[in-house]
């Protein structure tokens, strides 16, 4: 006997399935990551199509039978379909590395709302923001990493057990660790240092205020050196990552 139940959700993923059909993932606010099959909206007169793109924050109804593995799509309509993400470039970008990401650290019938959270958080910043959207990028993977068990930000050096002490400018970050202490920076030969504003971007990121983040103006090869460093860590704890697909231009 399959249950009907309603949720809101980000769609992740879309392919097509059979003639008319599609399989699509969405990362919903209750129950982690659904797989579902939406029947016939290839067709023409199908209006669930355009509401089923990737990036779309969606309320939809589905059947679920606990037997399945893959779930039947009802119905679907927009809450938020982040349009002025999708007339930039940039930003589009952005939000498909969003996507990546979730796609691969949620699972199903895993709720996280924390993060689903900062999701639409994020995904709203970039919409709404003409900031540099890749800064939201930055706020997403280190509440994505603390939500998965790999913090990025200590108030203790994960390396040595020492307090990491705030007042001093200049920072390093370990592929392994995140941020360390000055001391185990410069003994660790794979350490990069962070400038001040690097680690400006990173501090406040981690303070979870993300309305701080529109004043922030941090130099944009910067901020690629700061999503490069990002990069190789996600890469260092998480197999399944291979670095950003939708930033390679």
């Amino acid at each position: 006997m399959s249950e009907i139940l309603k949720d809101n959700g980000v769609v992740l993923k879309k392919r097509n399935y059979r003639e008319t059909s599609n399989l699509v993932s969405i990362f919903s606010e209750t129950h982690g990551k659904i797989n579902l099959i939406a029947k016939g909206v290839r067709t023409p007169r199908s209006k669930l199509s355009a509401v089923l793109q990737p990036i779309n924050f969606i309320e939809f109804v589905y059947y679920k039978k606990i037997t399945r593995d893959l779930q039947f799509l009802s119905s679907a309509d927009f809450v938020n379909d982040f349009s002025r993400i999708k007339s930039d470039f940039k930003k589009i970008q952005t939000a498909f590395a969003l996507l990546e990401l979730t796609n691969i650290f949620v699972h199903e019938d895993e709720s996280n709302p924390s993060l689903f959270r900062k999701l639409i958080e994020s995904l709203i910043s970039i919409n709404d923001f003409s900031t540099q959207p890749q800064i939201f990028l930055v706020f997403y993977i280190i509440h994505l990493m603390e939500s998965s068990g790999y913090p990025i930000v200590h108030k203790i050096c994960p390396s040595c057990n020492k307090n990491i002490l705030l007042h001093e400018i200049q920072k390093y970050f370990s592929k392994h660790f995140g941020v360390i202490c000055n001391e185990c920076g410069k003994s660790i030969n794979e350490s990069n240092k962070l400038n001040v504003h690097q680690m400006e971007l990173i501090s406040k990121c981690n303070m979870g205020e993300i309305s701080e983040l529109e004043k922030i103006n941090i130099d944009d090869l910067f901020l690629k050196e700061t999503l490069g460093i990002l990069e190789v860590y996600i890469s260092q704890h998480v197999n399944e990552f291979r670095g950003f697909k939708s930033l390679i231009v």
